[in-house]
């Protein structure tokens, strides 16, 4: 029996990958990356929608950084305040770096989102492949999750995502239950709604924070992302 998790924070993390390591070094690991840019715009959405981002404004939650940096202009609710410094987030290389570091090369998977956005089979089946699945022999259905949306009804939107109901929950329903439950009621909660257009001059600006780091990985990878996104308008 193969299981797995997934979460943005893995690759962000400090400790993860050599944690993971610990618990089982023979794990195979699938990393996605996304143009810099449209990835920090679409976490500052699921942060406002998860209620840990309290500014609305995009290009206002990047300006806070160094203000938040040094302790200052901090949502109550987010529990780790460094997840909230977007432009750390886009530095690639390095993240990517502490899994090559620890793991074989054969057991790290490096994807780009828009190769799987593009043609969900074909990555799919390479995903299969990596870990050792067989690939053939069912039918394969596609279909989008995480969606960008809003809140319906912000004030109940905020209470469900309070921290002290979610706790009374849990106990009430177990681990279990309690996530299957919140994961509904909070898409139920939101609606389809498409971001905000992100500005020519914060894409280039973010795209050409993260180029550095962009090069290293393109050596990594064989694929020119400085080309493919540092330059992209």
């Amino acid at each position: 029996m193969l299981r797995g998790d997934a979460s943005t924070a893995y690759i962000y993390s400090r400790e993860a990958a050599h944690n993971i390591y610990q618990y089982n070094p023979k794990a195979k690991i699938i990393i996605l990356i996304r143009n810099p840019a449209d990835f920090c715009h679409a976490l500052h959405r699921q942060y406002l929608n998860e209620t840990v981002e309290d500014e609305q404004d995009f290009e206002k939650a990047l300006a806070l950084e160094e203000e938040r940096k040094q302790g200052r202009s901090i949502p109550k609710r987010v529990r780790v305040p460094s997840y909230l410094y977007y432009s750390e987030r886009i530095k690639y290389y390095r993240q990517v770096k502490r899994y090559l570091d620890i793991f074989p090369r054969n057991q790290v998977l490096i994807l780009l989102h828009e190769e799987f956005q593009n043609n969900n089979s074909e990555v799919f089946h390479q995903v299969l492949r990596f870990i050792e699945v067989r690939d053939t022999g069912f039918i394969s259905v596609f279909y989008s999750v995480n969606v960008s949306g809003e809140p319906r009804l912000s004030w109940l939107h905020n209470r469900i995502h309070y921290s002290p109901f979610k706790n009374m929950l849990y106990k009430l329903l177990g681990g279990r239950l309690y996530t299957w439950f919140h994961k509904t009621l909070s898409s139920l909660l939101i609606r389809k709604s498409p971001r905000d257009e992100l500005s020519i001059a914060t894409r280039k600006r973010l795209n050409s924070q993260a180029e550095l780091e962009l090069g290293l990985l393109s050596e990594v990878l064989g694929v020119d992302l400085v080309k493919k996104w540092a330059n992209d308008d």
